[in-house]
């Protein structure tokens, strides 16, 4: 486990995340530049995301998973500012 993080804070008017071009445009534009394997990273989304679509997690992590690895996504990206049940969601699509 790595032991510094780093934030990476989203921004988004949207309160429903959909679609895999969405997710993978949130990626490339908000989390790529931020990314890197030694640091745990913290994607921090913002106050009142109340719905998260299985297309979006694939679009937005399909390239993280593909480059890092599922165990670095799994032990080393924490979701915050999400009801638990959004995270579960995003941990579960991950994880499928």
């Amino acid at each position: 486990m790595h032991r510094y993080g780093r934030q990476i804070p989203l921004r988004f008017p949207q309160k429903r995340l959909a679609t895999y071009d969405f997710g993978k445009s949130v990626y490339e534009k908000q989390i790529k530049p931020y990314m890197t394997s030694n640091y745990v990273s913290y994607i921090l989304f913002p106050s009142g995301v109340d719905a998260i679509s299985i297309s979006f997690v694939k679009g937005m992590m399909e390239e993280i998973i593909e480059e890092y690895g599922i165990d670095y996504v799994t032990e080393s990206m924490v979701f915050s500012g999400l009801q638990t049940h959004l995270v579960t969601k995003i941990r579960n699509a991950i994880e499928y």
